[in-house]
């Protein structure tokens, strides 16, 4: 069985998530997923010919436990010689002012911080540490939810982001390998009280379904990533097809659109709902 470098630097290489001359924005939470990936790119930055930096965000929700979190990754990446960007957002004074989900908005104002930096940086690529447990459960999620057939089947293992792209290198390897890594190598990290509450959907199933499946296949994490980089390959190819036929159905004629309901009904059924979906 290939061991940890080896899997992260075949799918790194399969899904060429890393180029020589890269230069990779972390963001990095201080817990354990996030800091084995930096661990592991700054180990391996000369061997992969990028630079690697760090970015992270302060969600301003647990107090002084959150400042600290914010400390120790600074500290870490002074210390592992890591340039590191930080800023504090106050989540709670724009939900008391605008609303909204708390996560959703933790998450938007996360990723436009980090789209901001890529900017400043000049960085290609935006590398975050979801693994392959993590696409499990947001399949399994996208399944509760009935949102697979409208979605990609899981995240990517790369897409457009900024100035460059968003790639997740750790998908290759699940959550105990991470650990593996994190205690043979004496990586550092902080532990996140919230991820072990239950008022979330997807602490529920990380705790109550995915040790079940686990029990039945151990290596269904890794099968749902290898399944979701499939139907995401064939998504594709049925998005630009259906562009292509879509194309010869419609017409301009002063300045109207036309489209054959006849010829439209020819077409198979999976093109009828692509259609629909995305256009």
């Amino acid at each position: 069985m290939k061991n940890f470098h080896e899997q992260v630097a075949d799918y790194t290489t399969k899904y060429k998530l890393l180029e020589s001359g890269d230069r990779v924005l972390l963001g990095c939470s201080g817990g354990i997923d996030s800091m084995v990936l930096l661990h592991y790119l700054k180990t391996n930055e000369a061997a992969l010919a990028v630079t690697v930096e760090a970015v992270h965000v302060n969600h301003m929700l647990r107090g002084e436990e959150a400042d600290e979190d914010r400390q120790f990754t600074e500290a870490t990446c002074k210390q592992w010689g890591i340039p590191c960007y930080s800023r504090d957002i106050p989540i709670p004074d724009i939900l008391a002012t605008s609303g909204g989900n708390k996560q959703q908005v933790c998450r938007q104002e996360r990723y436009s911080y980090f789209e901001e930096m890529m900017s400043e940086t000049d960085a290609s690529k935006f590398a975050t540490a979801h693994h392959a447990d993590d696409q499990l459960e947001t399949i399994l999620m996208s399944g509760l939810r009935g949102t697979l057939q409208t979605g990609s089947f899981g995240m990517p293992s790369s897409r457009p982001f900024g100035n460059g792209k968003l790639v997740r290198p750790l998908l290759a390897v699940t959550k105990q390998e991470i650990a593996a890594y994190a205690t043979a190598n004496a990586v550092p990290f902080r532990e996140d009280p919230s991820n072990a509450e239950n008022l979330y959907t997807r602490n529920r199933i990380r705790k109550n379904v995915v040790p079940v499946l686990k029990d039945e296949n151990a290596d269904v994490s890794k099968q749902f990533v290898e399944l979701s980089q499939s139907l995401q390959e064939d998504q594709r190819f049925l998005t630009e097809l259906a562009q292509e036929k879509l194309d010869l159905l419609v017409s301009l004629d002063e300045q109207e659109i036309k489209l054959s309901a006849e010829r439209f009904r020819s077409h198979a059924s999976a093109l009828q709902k692509e259609w629909f979906y995305y256009y």
